[in-house]
């Protein structure tokens, strides 16, 4: 560009270019229609997808399309698959397992992918029993297997030995 004095012209604008070999990756809801972010990576080289919004009655599950060793520009969808909530009441002296995660004593909404079992473990406390479940689960299995076609409620109960 040459200096000089420009009188008359206005102001000078300098517009930011992708360098060469650069892409964009856009990122969507699952709407299809908001975006969510957008970043411009390097030929080769991965974008880091945003967190995605929340979604009430959904969980996030992944992204659907290409986001890494990126090659062209792409766009990439947010995915998400319906939740149901597990109201659980866990009685005092004992403990439960969800799909692997604990909860102690007390009342606990834990969101479950909807139409997948859940897997619940009661462990008692020291000098206490399981005493089984009540509300839509029922019996004593322990392990036991609850499918979440809609939201549930499930309470253990714990006894002393």
């Amino acid at each position: 560009m040459k200096q000089g004095n420009y009188s008359g012209i206005g102001e000078v604008t300098r517009l930011k270019r992708k360098p060469a070999n650069a892409y964009t990756v856009t990122f969507f809801d699952k709407d299809e229609s908001t975006v969510i972010a957008t970043a411009v990576v390097s030929k080769g080289r991965d974008a880091t997808p945003p967190t995605p919004p929340e979604h009430d009655g959904f969980i996030f599950d992944s992204w659907s399309g290409n986001y890494t060793n990126v090659q062209q520009n792409e766009v990439v969808q947010a995915v998400y698959v319906g939740n149901s909530t597990l109201a659980l009441m866990v009685g005092d002296n004992g403990a439960v397992s969800v799909n692997g995660i604990n909860y102690a004593s007390g009342e606990h909404s834990i969101k479950i992918e909807t139409d997948t079992d859940a897997i619940l473990l009661a462990t008692a406390n020291e000098s206490y029993l399981f005493n089984g479940w009540t509300g839509d689960l029922t019996g004593d299995s322990n392990p036991s297997s609850l499918f979440m076609n809609a939201d549930k409620t499930v309470t253990a109960e714990f006894v002393e030995d």
